[in-house]
């Protein structure tokens, strides 16, 4: 997230290593309306960084009912690759679920009407955020540090969502389930075709 990169030099030298490992392009979420500013600018000065502009559940003490305002202008005005990121959180005790579903569903909300990706975090919150997602519809993005199931892996699958940097023994029960999953949801379209001629 941006806090990462508060110190400029700490920024460029991860930014430098990347580089040179061959990345091209990096999407940078926001955790906070606090911190837009300071990545806005950051990804402005260094070549293949892009903003993603959100408020973190992690964060809930920062965020303010404007903010969801805020960021809808925020997003409008500067066009952001992706909006995050935002999400679940039900690890962290302290964290009130109604209040981090409220700024979810609105962000979710923003990210469909302007037809942005979105980046999700859903710790311990998997069925939810998977719900929420369900209700707001018309999304896609990532959610990333998976943790869940198979089962859910292939529900957000067919939502449209992508999933990110999760456990080993996770990725090989995913990657083991996940082949069966896709090719079920693969042949019911083949099936539909073939039930039409």
């Amino acid at each position: 997230p941006a806090e990462g990169l508060s110190e400029t030099s700490v920024g460029a030298a991860a930014h430098a290593r990347a580089v040179a490992a061959g990345v091209i392009a990096q999407v940078v979420p926001a955790v906070d309306a606090a911190g837009w500013e300071k990545l806005k600018s950051v990804c402005a000065e260094l070549p293949g960084l892009y903003p993603a502009y959100g408020l973190h559940p992690m964060y809930l003490q920062a965020h303010r009912p404007p903010h969801l305002d805020e960021l809808a202008r925020w997003i409008e005005r500067e066009a952001p690759v992706a909006l995050g990121e935002c999400g679940l959180d039900y690890f962290v005790e302290g964290l009130y679920h109604d209040l981090q579903q409220h700024y979810f569903d609105g962000q979710l909300r923003l990210a469909r009407d302007f037809d942005l990706p979105v980046i999700v975090h859903a710790r311990r919150a998997v069925d939810a955020v998977i719900a929420s997602i369900r209700k707001i519809g018309g999304l896609r993005g990532v959610v990333h540090s998976f943790s869940g199931s198979a089962e859910q892996a292939g529900q957000l699958h067919k939502l449209g969502f992508l999933l990110g940097a999760f456990s080993k023994t996770i990725e090989a029960e995913i990657l083991k389930n996940l082949d069966t999953l896709l090719a079920k949801n693969e042949a019911r379209p083949a099936a539909r075709k073939s039930a039409k001629k």
